[in-house]
């Protein structure tokens, strides 16, 4: 008698659920092994007791052993075995083992097909061999998007692969995103954040240029990014506001001083330089060798004007931050350090305030210095009426400060009010003055 036969008339005495049971142990233990537990009725049991010769049931529910009950099918009078009579059944019958070892096997070979389409350049086969060892961000985003569209994901790794073969920091140029993106796919949109490209480019940056600083806004953080490899989403977004320059060098025009940053120093204004503008610096000079640098622009406005009856060369070099720093804010700060310009800080007394300090030294280091931000400077601004009372996670988060921030944010967090840097503009004026 055949394996359907088998199965049907195990159907009818009702013991389908105890063939469901087995199929289910077969798949995960790879084969006629162990045994499957399960609550029968009364007709059942027998009909199962029939079958095998006897039952054990223990708190209700009966224990198969799946040898056992292949020993009997063999012995019954449809002469089949168990695994003939679940494939009967139910079909073909795939182990999880089997369905691993051939989902191993058309990964291996997708990789391999993706691989071998990439371009023959060093930098490309690097980051494609993390991919394969698993090794990498890029590698975890795309093995998670192959297993929803490997096409999806092989296009992705197809276009970074060539954007990283022809990056334009490679060839000391930029390019805006778009055009590249369109230069190399067709579509200028293929390597927007949304998109699954844009996605993977930003993962195979970081891992080559490293992370941008954590202080960074999301958009400024891949602006900042873009522009490390030569590109730019847009370059007049990003901004940073600027005042008394002693000078700048114009990459356009080698070795010429920039005419706007005199021009703009000469009548004390400021400016708020873009990204694409401070591309075209190739350094920046600030008076004496200090850059004062601001949180806040109402106060770095009310700088500005103290400072505007005191002769050009007399105007210390002011940048206003407008909050956590900017591609382009990090950009002309690099330039200044290059030339060791000390960066003088100063901002609100709260946990934002305390976390951009935090960023800026340990991004220059010994070129860092607060600005009147310390404990002694905390509790002067915090004199009267205005801060508001510090939440229990601002709290927590500035006595986890460590370094040279870490004796003010200790303050704050024990006079437990944040306090303003508007609060010192008389004192900030005066040591702009006294510089």
């Amino acid at each position: 008698m055949s394996a359907r036969e088998a199965f049907a008339a195990m159907r009818e005495a009702g013991l389908e659920p105890v063939l469901a049971a087995a199929r289910q142990k077969v798949y995960e233990a790879d084969g006629l092994r162990g045994r499957v537990r399960l609550t029968l009725g009364a007709a059942q049991l027998d009909e199962l007791a029939n079958l095998l010769g006897r039952v054990s049931v223990r708190d209700g529910q009966v224990l198969v052993p799946l040898q056992d009950l292949d020993a009997a099918l063999t012995r019954s009078r449809f002469r089949t075995g168990l695994l003939d009579v679940l494939e009967a059944g139910y079909g073909p019958i795939v182990t999880r083992r089997q369905e691993r070892e051939a989902a191993a096997s058309r990964w291996a070979s997708w990789l391999k097909q993706v691989g071998d389409a990439l371009p023959p350049v060093d930098g490309v086969r690097a980051w494609f061999e993390r991919v394969v060892a698993g090794e990498s961000p890029s590698a975890r985003w795309v093995r998670r998007v192959y297993r929803t569209d490997a096409e999806q994901a092989a296009r992705a790794v197809a276009a970074v692969g060539t954007a990283l073969a022809r990056l334009p920091v490679d060839r000391g140029e930029h390019e805006l995103l778009a055009v590249f993106a369109a230069s190399l796919t067709g579509d200028p949109h293929a390597f927007d954040e949304k998109e699954p490209a844009g996605a993977l480019l930003e993962h195979a940056l970081r891992e080559r240029f490293g992370p941008p600083p954590e202080e960074l806004r999301p958009h400024e953080a891949r602006a900042f990014l873009l522009d490390q490899a030569g590109l730019g989403a847009d370059q007049v977004s990003s901004t940073v506001l600027v005042a008394h320059l002693a000078g700048a060098r114009w990459a356009p025009a080698p070795g010429a001083s920039h005419p706007m940053v005199a021009a703009m120093t000469a009548c004390t204004g400021a400016w708020a330089v873009t990204l694409g503008e401070l591309r075209r610096w190739s350094a920046a000079r600030a008076h004496r060798g200090r850059a004062y640098v601001v949180e806040n622009p109402p106060v770095f406005e009310w700088l500005l004007r103290r400072l505007a009856g005191a002769p050009p060369e007399r105007r210390a070099t002011l940048i206003c931050t407008g909050g956590f720093l900017s591609a382009a804010g990090f950009r002309l700060l690099d330039l200044l350090a290059a030339e060791r310009t000390e960066i003088w800080y100063g901002g609100d007394f709260d946990r934002n305030g305390i976390t951009i300090a935090v960023g800026l030294a340990a991004r220059y280091g010994g070129l860092f210095r607060l600005w009147r931000f310390g404990p002694e400077d905390y509790r002067a601004a915090a004199l009267g009426p205005g801060g508001q009372p510090l939440s229990e996670g601002d709290r927590a988060a500035l006595l986890s400060v460590t370094g040279p921030l870490a004796p003010t944010a200790r303050a704050v967090a024990t006079g437990g009010v944040t306090a303003y840097q508007e609060r010192l503009v008389e004192v900030l004026a005066q040591d702009l003055m006294e510089q």
